[in-house]
C-alpha cells in the first residue's frame, strides 16, 4: 500500500479488507493469524509521514480573517475520536476510534472538540444547571477565568468590573439592568461559545424590562475550525503511533480474576512532538479578537485537547 494513501480510509475501510473473520484452526493459530494481519495493517498506518499528506492551506485569505495558533503535542501524545466504533474483538487490532478529515483522511482534531475542551474551564452555568451539578464548581471556574483575564489584560478586580460595565453599556444596558446580568466570565462564555450578547426585552402590559441573551449574526460569531498537523519534529516525520491503556473496573467477588489480570486495550494516537495548527475566526466583543486568541492559546496549553487529558494525553506546548 502506498504511503500516500488516505489514512482515514486505511483505518476504517482498508483495515479489515481481506481479513478472514471465519479463520479455521486452533485458538493459538487464530490468534497468530489475527496479530500478524493487524500488525501489517497498523504498520501501513504508522508509516504515513507528514510530508506525504495532502497539502492544506495554512491560512485563509480575503475577508474570512482566519487566524492560526500552532501548538505541539507532548509525551505521551494525543488521542481524539476515541468514542467512535472501531473493534471486532480480534487480536492485535486498534480498539478505539480516531478522528480523520472526511475528505483527505488527514488526522485531525474536530473544531467541536476544540470548542468543548476550551469551554470546559468556563462556568458552564447553563450546562451544570441542566445536569444538577454542584454550584461550587461554577464558582471555582468563574474565579479561574477571572484570574486568566486579569493576567491577560493586566487588570485587577476593579479593572475587570470596569471592563464588564463598559461592555454592557455598549450593549445598551443601564446600571439597573446591568445588575441583572451574569458575571464577566459567564458573559464571555456566552459570547464565545453561544454567540449571544445581553440585551433588554420589554414584557407584559406593564412593560417590564428584563435582560435576555440575543443571538449575534452568524457573521459576528466566533468560529472554531478543525485542527490539523503541519509538522513532525521527531519519529522520522511520522505522526501516528500505537499505545495501550489498561482499564480497571470495581470488580465483584466473581470478577477478581479479571481485575488481577486486566486486558490492555490498544489504540491509535498522535505521537509527541507533532505540531498542530488550530484555526479560529474571532470577532471583537467583550474582548478584542487578538485578546480572545491569546486567551484561547493560554487555555489550550493549560487544559489540553482531545480524549484522556486526565491521564496526560493531549497536553500542548508552544513549539
Amino acid at each position: 500500500m502506498s504511503r500516500t494513501a488516505n489514512t482515514g480510509w486505511l483505518y476504517y475501510k482498508g483495515y479489515y479488507h481481506d481479513f478472514d473473520f471465519h479463520f479455521q484452526g486452533s485458538d493459538k493459530k487464530r490468534d497468530e493469524y489475527q496479530e500478524s494481519f493487524f500488525r501489517r495493517k497498523n504498520n501501513e498506518i504508522f508509516d504515513q509521514r507528514i510530508d506525504q499528506l495532502p497539502v492544506r492551506v495554512a491560512q485563509s485569505e480575503g475577508n474570512f480573517n482566519v487566524e492560526a495558533i500552532q501548538l505541539m503535542t507532548t509525551y505521551p501524545g494525543l488521542a481524539t475520536g476515541t468514542g467512535l466504533m472501531h473493534e471486532t474483538g480480534s487480536k492485535g487490532e486498534s480498539k478505539l476510534g480516531f478522528s480523520f478529515d472526511y475528505s483527505t483522511g488527514i488526522p485531525c482534531i474536530p473544531g467541536s472538540s476544540v470548542k468543548g475542551n476550551l469551554r470546559a474551564v468556563f462556568p458552564q452555568e447553563v450546562i451544570t444547571q441542566k445536569k444538577n451539578l454542584d454550584a461550587d464548581g461554577i464558582v471555582e471556574r468563574r474565579a479561574f477565568v477571572h484570574a486568566l483575564l486579569g493576567g491577560l489584560l493586566e487588570k485587577d478586580e476593579a479593572g475587570l468590573a470596569e471592563l464588564r460595565k463598559t461592555y454592557l453599556e455598549r450593549c445598551g444596558l443601564d446600571e439597573e439592568m446591568q445588575a441583572q446580568v451574569e458575571p464577566l466570565a459567564d458573559l464571555l462564555e456566552r459570547e464565545i461559545f453561544d454567540g449571544t450578547f445581553p440585551a433588554i426585552k420589554i414584557e407584559g402590559e406593564d412593560e417590564k424590562r428584563v435582560t435576555v441573551h440575543k443571538l449575534k449574526s452568524v457573521y459576528d460569531r466566533d468560529i472554531f475550525f478543525d485542527a490539523f498537523p503541519v509538522e513532525s519534529l521527531a519519529h522520522d516525520g511520522r505522526i501516528l503511533g500505537e499505545d495501550f491503556i489498561t482499564p480497571h473496573k470495581h470488580p465483584t467477588r466473581k470478577e477478581l480474576d479479571k481485575f488481577a489480570n486486566p486486558v490492555p486495550v490498544q489504540f491509535l494516537k498522535i505521537l509527541p512532538k507533532v505540531i498542530f495548527e488550530f484555526r479560529f475566526q474571532t470577532q471583537d466583543g467583550l474582548l478584542t479578537s487578538e485578546q480572545k486568541l491569546t486567551l484561547i492559546e493560554t487555555i489550550l496549553t493549560f487544559q489540553g485537547v482531545g480524549a484522556k487529558t486526565n491521564v496526560g494525553y493531549g497536553q500542548l506546548e508552544k513549539p
